[in-house]
Formats: C-alpha cells, sequence, structure tokens
C-alpha cells in the first residue's frame, strides 16, 4: 500500500485540521487575505518593516488555509501530495511566517528601520534550508501517514523547533519594542492599550510554542509529562487564532482610510498635508530624535501613508517638546494659545520637566493648532 492510498491517523489529522467550521473560518480567511493582498498590491507600502509586516500577515493566513479541510482536498489532488505534506506545506508557511516577523522585529529596533543588505538573502536562504529539513524529518510519518509526533524522538522535537522556534527571539525582540513604547511618557492611552493587546496575543503564542517545544524534547529524553500529550484540534485552534486575531485591528485602518480617499469619502489628503506641515516641520526640527525611523522620502506609496506618518511625528515629537516647559504649566485651551506655547516650548532645551499634554493625541485639536502655525508662516513669508 502506497503513502498516498493510505488513511492519515487520527493524531495526524487533529494536527494538521482546524476545528471551526467551513462557514465561520472561510469568511474570515477571506477578509484576512483580502486585507493583507490589499496592502501589498494596492497600499503598495514599500518601507522594509511594512514589508515584513505584510508578509508576515500573508504568510500566517496562508499557514492557516492549510488547515481548513476544503483547501487540503485541494492540495491533495496534486499527485504525490500525502496528507502529512500538506501540514508539512502548512508548516513550511509557519515558518515563513516566523522569519518575516523576526525580520519585522530587527527592522523595528533598527534606528533606521533598515537592516542590513543581506538580511534579506539571509532569511531567505534559511527558508529554504528549514522547508528543506521540514520534509526530511517528516519521511517517516510520511511513510506510515501518523503524525511527527508519533513518530517521537528526536526527528519530531526537531521538526518542531525548526518550525516554531524562530518565533521566539521574534516574538521576544518585539515585546521588548512595545515595553519601551508603553512606558514612554510620550506614549498615547490608545498607543499603550494596542501595546497591551499585542503583548498579550505574543503572551499566547509564547506559552503555546514553548510548551509544544518543551514538550517534544522531554518526550525524546523520555521523561512523561503533561506537555507530551497529544493536543487536539480544538486546543491547536484556542492557541492560534488567540495570538493572531490582532492581525486585524493592526492592519485594517490603513486599508480602509486607503478606500475611503479612493471612493472620495475622505477630506482632501493634500490639503491636510500642506496644512500639518509647517507644525511638522517645527516640532521635527526642535526633536529630530523621535522622528521614525524611515521618514518622508523613504519610498512612501501614497499621500494617506504620508498623512498618517506626519500625524505620528507631530504627536511624537509635540509630547516630547512640550515636556519641556515649567511643571507648573497650564495648556490653554484655545488654538492660537496652544500654538504660542509649543512654539515657545520648542525653543527650549530638551530637559523633561512637564508633563504630557492630552490635547497632543486628539487630531482635531492639533488641526487647530496646525492652522494657526500655517497662518503665522505664512504671515512671516509675507511680511519678509
Amino acid at each position: 500500500m502506497t503513502a498516498e492510498s493510505r488513511a492519515p491517523s487520527r493524531v495526524l489529522v487533529d494536527q494538521t485540521s482546524t476545528a471551526l467550521a467551513g462557514w465561520i473560518i472561510g469568511p474570515l480567511l477571506a477578509v484576512l487575505f483580502a486585507v493583507v493582498l490589499y496592502r501589498i498590491l494596492v497600499v503598495r507600502d514599500r518601507r522594509p518593516t511594512s514589508t515584513a509586516a505584510n508578509w508576515y500577515g500573508f504568510w500566517i493566513v496562508a499557514y492557516a488555509a492549510t488547515r481548513v479541510p476544503a483547501v487540503q482536498d485541494l492540495l491533495l489532488t496534486i499527485p504525490g501530495v500525502t496528507y502529512v505534506d500538506v501540514r508539512t506545506i502548512g508548516s513550511s508557511a509557519d515558518l515563513a511566517a516566523a522569519i518575516s516577523l523576526l525580520l519585522l522585529a530587527v527592522r523595528w529596533r533598527s534606528p533606521s528601520g533598515v537592516a542590513r543588505r543581506a538580511t534579506l538573502p539571509i532569511a531567505a536562504t534559511a527558508w529554504v534550508c528549514g522547508v528543506a529539513a521540514l520534509f526530511w524529518l517528516a519521511e517517516p510519518a510520511r511513510a506510515d501517514m501518523i503524525a511527527m509526533e508519533e513518530v517521537g524522538g528526536w526527528r519530531a522535537a526537531l521538526y518542531a523547533t525548526a518550525y516554531s522556534g524562530v518565533f521566539l527571539p521574534a516574538e521576544a525582540l518585539i515585546v521588548v519594542t512595545l515595553i519601551q513604547m508603553s512606558r514612554d511618557h510620550r506614549a498615547s492611552p490608545g498607543r499603550r492599550r494596542l501595546a497591551l493587546v499585542l503583548m498579550a496575543a505574543i503572551a499566547v503564542s509564547a506559552v503555546s510554542l514553548g510548551t509544544r517545544i518543551a514538550g517534544a524534547w522531554l518526550t525524546e529524553a523520555g521523561i512523561d509529562t503533561p506537555l507530551s500529550a497529544y493536543r487536539s484540534a480544538a486546543g491547536n485552534d484556542l492557541a492560534f487564532y488567540a495570538s493572531v486575531f490582532w492581525l486585524i485591528p493592526a492592519a485594517v485602518p490603513l486599508v480602509v482610510a486607503d478606500l475611503r480617499r479612493r471612493m472620495g469619502l475622505d477630506r482632501n489628503i493634500s490639503s491636510e498635508i500642506e496644512l500639518l506641515t509647517p507644525l511638522w516641520r517645527v516640532v521635527t526640527e526642535a526633536a529630530p530624535r523621535y522622528k521614525l525611523g524611515e521618514t518622508a522620502g523613504d519610498h512612501l506609496p501614497s499621500d494617506i501613508e504620508r498623512l498618517h506618518r506626519m500625524r505620528i511625528e507631530i504627536e511624537d515629537c509635540g509630547l516630547a517638546i512640550a515636556m519641556r516647559l515649567p511643571s507648573d504649566t497650564t495648556w490653554p485651551d484655545d488654538p492660537n494659545g496652544r500654538a504660542s506655547l509649543l512654539l515657545a516650548a520648542a525653543a527650549l532645551p530638551a530637559e523633561a520637566r512637564s508633563p504630557a499634554p492630552q490635547w497632543m493625541s486628539d487630531e482635531a485639536a492639533v488641526d487647530e493648532v496646525a492652522g494657526v502655525v500655517a497662518n503665522r508662516d505664512q504671515a512671516a513669508l509675507s511680511g519678509s
């Protein structure tokens, strides 16, 4: 009997398939794929960190798709492909997602946002070697149509480490960055909440991956623990989807904003950029260290992305400047007063003494102040 004709073991099915009904997981994955492809093909953000984030989204959704029975049936129509191969294909996509996440973490922590030129070829080579190793390690499972967990031994432990292990250093780097962001005195409440949500998702993922790897090696060492027990399909789903649900709130806003702009539902983006430019120039020149690593000329694909980054830099640099004021400073409620005080703060030495003003995180309030600064800038040009 050939491997292709054998029925997969129950454990193999549990480790390879989702327990969610097709009418639930199908639309969810379709939406996620559409969002990721829209960001890659339509928004076309070519900055290194965004590219890594987009490819992480693509590969993690691809891995999720290989767990759907309808997709598995389609893959099994390819000559020579077995149920074990379907799992290995999914593991290969998972490994690609892990490497993309590591690239994102490295590029995110890079001062310029760009890692060394050799990083991408090294990552691609590591993935190709990793995929070859996964298929080689899975050969005994393929021969008997069983799960790697049933094969046991060093092969099963190395298999689990090969496709899961890369996630752990990547997630650790991202958590360190998120902690730094949330502890920064300039961080808005919304940014702190987002950091907490992401860290919670990463914690679920790290526990799931860490216990999977630990259980495989403990089994190899002959130590019987609860970690060695086979996971159910529902258990795998719970750990996996709880760790990737943040893709939706993290990836959708830019797509919605771009669609609104293309449909003419948003204000004129060019006018907003023109309004914010004088204020943006003042705060980024006064606090250049708080500018984002990849700035205006670094392959920004569209005005909507440029505007988004300008607002982030105005908030970050503006908060840093505002904190130079004396600790007993009271901010005025009117845009003129706020603009005058902010411009005065920009001329002060970089020393934090005052709490951050809440209005700096309010887009409408920032627009009002930007309008005042723009008018003063125009008046100064007219008078010169």
